[in-house]
């Protein structure tokens, strides 16, 4: 009898896990509250900043369960949990979690629940410079104009021998005016 050899097994190579999408960072630029208005002003990846308002109105359940306010376009799978002075924190996406703190962008992951929120501080304690407002210079024509007219203005002034009969002379400040005697 012969005996079979059975075919040796192929071996696959082992599965290699998915690298993860690299960590966004956001950096808490400041926040506000007007009464019951809160809003935050973020730096996003792309280092461009926004605002992003914390409204009880706009708050839903967050993929972990948490109830938090969706960030907007691009952010889309990220959450605003709460809001505080100086510091916010926020949910990162299940599939992209928060997995290294960064102390210059005032990033503090939680280790306790797996890198799934982070606390953003404010890191800089200076106030925030004002916009440029764009101001248009002013109109040069209507400032003469007004200027003109009050190097040209001369009070109008009726002498008493110039009052016809009925009419009775009012004096102001900005001139005489001629008005009916009542009787």
């Amino acid at each position: 009898m012969r005996s079979h050899k059975l075919p040796p097994e192929r071996k696959r190579p082992p599965k290699r896990k998915k690298r993860p999408p690299p960590q966004k960072d956001f950096e808490l630029r400041g926040t506000s509250r007007i009464g019951a208005k809160q809003a935050v002003i973020l730096k996003g990846p792309d280092n461009k900043e926004f605002i992003q308002y914390f409204r009880s109105k706009k708050k839903e359940p967050t993929p972990t369960g948490n109830i938090g306010v969706k960030f907007k376009e691009p952010y889309q799978d990220y959450f605003l949990l709460s809001v505080e002075s100086r510091k916010i924190q926020i949910e990162y996406p299940t599939e992209s979690p928060c997995r290294k703190s960064n102390d210059k962008k005032g990033v503090e992951c939680n280790s306790e629940d797996g890198g799934k929120t982070a606390i953003l501080s404010l890191v800089h304690g200076k106030a925030l410079k004002a916009p440029a407002a764009h101001k248009k210079p002013p109109k040069k024509r209507a400032d003469d104009k007004k200027k003109k007219r009050q190097r040209t203005f001369k009070r109008q002034v009726i002498k008493d021998e110039d009052v016809p009969p009925g009419m009775r002379v009012v004096r102001t400040p900005f001139g005489d005016r001629l008005v009916p005697i009542k009787k």
